[in-house]
C-alpha cells in the first residue's frame, strides 16, 4: 500500500488568521508537495493577498492538515465510503456463489440494519464516526478557508423571530458545491473537526439524500457522521431550532452533467508514481498537455432550477453561506450511460445508476486521496418574509423575492471560486452554472 504521507515533521492542524505562503500561486493542494507553514500572530496578523494583489479588508482562517494516506486513515476513509463497494460484492455473492444458509445469513443482517434504528450503537456509533472523519482529514490533507468567521458569528447569533421561541438563534445554511460523484467533502461541517466556530460547529451536520437512509448498514454509518435526510421536514425543522447545516443545492442531477470520464481522473498518487519512472521528454509533453486540457474544463454546476432551498430560507430568514470544494472533481472514474431513462430514474430516486472507481481500481471503492481544499463564503443575509406559522411551510414567500435572492447566491458563489480558482491550481477553468 502506498504512503502518500509527507516527510517534513509539520503539526497536526495548522490553524492561520492571515496572509502566508501556505495559499499562494505557486502551490496547487492536490500536488504532493507540502506548503510551508507559518506561524500565526494573533495580535497582528498579516495581511491577505489575492490574485497578488494586497487586500486588507480581508483576513482569512486557514485551518490545514498535512496528508497522511497510510493505513489507518485508508481503513477511516474505506469504513466510510468504502460501503458502497462492499454491498455491491455481497450482493453479487448472495446472487451467484451463496448457499442457502449463508443467504438466510445476508437477509436476516440487512433486515437487522433496516429495523434497528439509523443512530444504532449511539454513542459507541457516534465515537466510530468521530474516528472515522478524524481519518479522513488526514487522508485528503483538508484545507478550510474561512473568509469571514466574524460574519457567520453575527448571523448565528441574531435571534429569529419566527423560530418557536424568541431566544432561537438564526441557522445558517452552507450551500455546498459541486456535487460530483459524491460530495463526500461535505465532511469538513463536521463537529468532531472543531473547524467551524461556536454554535455553527457544534450543530454541524449534512442534509444528504433520502435514498441513502433506505440503504443497510449506510444508514447507520451516515448517521455516525452526522448525516440526515434532505427532505422538506427535516429541513424547515433545523431552521425553526436555529440548528445550522449543510447541504449540496446542485444534488445528484448534477451527475448527470459531468463530463466523460476520459480525462477526467486525477490520481495524484498514481502519477507521482509514473513520473518518477517516465522522465522522457514525450512523457512530459504528453502530461503536459493532459493538465493543460484539464485545467480548461469547465464545472459544471446544476442550479438553475434549484431555488426550493432559497424559498425555505426567505420563510424563516435564514442567511444562505456560499461553499465550494476545489479538487473534489476527479475523485473517481466513472462512467454514466446517456439517456432519457437514466435521468428518470436519477429523478425517481434520488441516486444516478452509473459505474466508478477509485483508489486501487477498485469499483465503488474510496476515492483517490485529493488534497481538498473547502472555501466558506460570507453569509447572504436574507430578510423573513414567512409567516412563521410551523403548518405553513413556506407561506407568504413571493417567486420575485426567491428569484432575486436565488442570483444573489449564484453570482457570490460564482465569486467566491474566482476568488480562490489560481491559488487552488484552477486558474484557466470557469463554472457553467445549467
Amino acid at each position: 500500500m502506498s504512503d502518500d504521507a509527507q516527510p517534513n515533521p509539520l503539526p497536526e492542524k495548522t490553524e492561520i488568521h492571515a496572509d502566508t505562503p501556505k495559499l499562494s500561486s505557486s502551490w496547487c493542494p492536490s500536488s504532493s508537495s507540502v506548503p510551508p507553514a507559518a506561524p500565526a500572530t494573533p495580535s497582528d496578523p498579516p495581511e491577505k493577498t489575492i490574485n497578488g494583489e494586497n487586500n486588507s479588508s480581508k483576513s482569512y482562517k486557514i485551518i490545514s492538515t498535512p496528508q497522511d494516506t497510510s493505513l489507518v486513515p485508508t481503513l477511516a476513509v474505506t469504513l466510510w465510503l468504502g460501503w458502497n463497494g462492499i454491498l455491491v460484492a455481497l450482493s453479487l455473492y448472495f446472487l451467484f456463489f451463496a448457499s442457502g444458509r449463508e443467504r438466510l445469513i445476508i437477509l436476516g443482517v440487512c433486515t437487522a440494519s433496516l429495523v434497528l434504528p439509523a443512530e444504532f450503537p449511539w454513542r459507541w456509533g457516534e465515537r466510530v464516526g468521530d474516528w472515522m472523519m478524524l481519518g479522513a482529514e488526514k487522508y485528503f490533507g483538508l484545507t478550510t478557508i474561512i473568509e469571514n468567521e466574524e460574519n457567520l458569528l453575527s448571523h448565528a447569533n441574531a435571534i429569529n423571530p419566527n423560530c418557536q421561541t424568541q431566544t432561537t438563534k438564526k441557522a445558517l445554511i452552507f450551500a455546498f458545491e459541486p456535487h460530483d460523484i459524491l460530495p463526500y467533502a461535505v465532511f469538513s461541517f463536521s463537529p468532531a473537526l472543531k473547524r467551524l466556530p461556536g454554535k455553527i460547529g457544534r450543530d454541524g451536520c449534512c442534509l444528504i439524500t433520502s435514498a441513502v437512509f433506505g440503504v443497510p448498514f449506510l444508514r447507520q454509518v451516515y448517521r455516525w457522521v452526522k448525516t440526515y435526510p434532505v427532505d422538506r421536514g427535516t429541513f424547515l425543522g433545523k431552521l425553526r431550532r436555529g440548528e445550522s447545516f449543510a447541504f449540496v443545492p446542485g444534488g445528484v442531477q448534477e451527475v448527470i452533467h459531468l463530463e466523460s470520464a476520459d480525462s477526467n481522473v486525477c490520481n495524484d498518487e498514481t502519477s507521482n508514481e509514473k513520473a518518477s519512472e517516465n522522465t522522457n521528454d514525450d512523457t512530459d509533453e504528453t502530461n503536459a498537455n493532459s493538465r493543460q486540457k484539464n485545467n480548461e474544463k469547465p464545472l459544471t454546476l446544476y442550479l438553475l432550477k434549484r431555488k426550493g432551498f432559497v424559498k425555505h430560507a426567505l420563510a424563516t430568514g435564514s442567511p444562505i453561506v456560499p461553499v465550494f470544494a476545489f479538487h473534489l472533481d476527479g475523485s473517481y472514474g466513472y462512467y454514466i450511460p446517456r439517456s432519457k431513462i437514466v435521468h428518470r430514474i436519477s429523478r425517481a430516486v434520488g441516486v444516478v445508476p452509473l459505474v466508478f472507481w477509485g483508489r486501487f481500481g477498485i469499483p465503488f471503492g474510496i476515492p483517490y486521496p485529493k488534497r481538498i481544499v473547502v472555501v466558506i463564503g460570507e453569509a447572504i443575509d436574507v430578510e423573513s418574509e414567512g409567516s412563521g406559522d410551523d403548518d405553513d411551510d413556506d407561506g407568504g414567500v413571493s417567486e420575485e423575492r426567491v428569484d432575486r435572492v436565488h442570483k444573489v447566491f449564484l453570482r457570490e458563489l460564482e465569486a467566491l471560486f474566482e476568488r480562490h480558482k489560481v491559488e487552488a491550481g484552477y486558474g484557466g477553468r470557469k463554472l457553467r452554472i445549467v
